[in-house]
C-alpha cells in the first residue's frame, strides 16, 4: 500500500486500516499483511505489476503489519 500524501506509514496507520477492514470485511476478505511502499511498480498503461510485487517481497516494505490472527508462512 502507498500512503496517501499527509499519513505516515506507521503502526498507527496500519492499526486503523486493519480495524477498519475487520469491520467492514468478512474474513475471508481481510487484509492479512499491510505493507506500505514509496510506490508500486506499474506497467506503462499504468497497471500495478503484481507479479513485481511478488518478485519484492516483504523486504521492499517500509513498514509491515500482520493481522491478529493471521497465519504465518506459506
Amino acid at each position: 500500500m502507498v500512503p496517501a500524501a499527509g499519513r505516515p506509514a506507521s503502526a498507527a496507520t496500519a492499526r486503523e486500516i486493519l480495524d477498519a477492514a475487520s469491520t467492514l470485511l468478512p474474513p475471508e476478505k481481510r487484509v492479512r499483511v499491510l505493507e506500505f511502499a514509496a510506490a508500486l511498480p506499474r506497467t506503462t498503461s499504468g497497471k500495478v505489476r503484481r507479479a513485481a510485487l511478488r518478485e519484492q517481497g516483504p523486504r521492499a516494505a517500509e513498514y509491515r503489519a500482520e493481522a491478529p490472527g493471521a497465519p504465518t508462512g506459506p
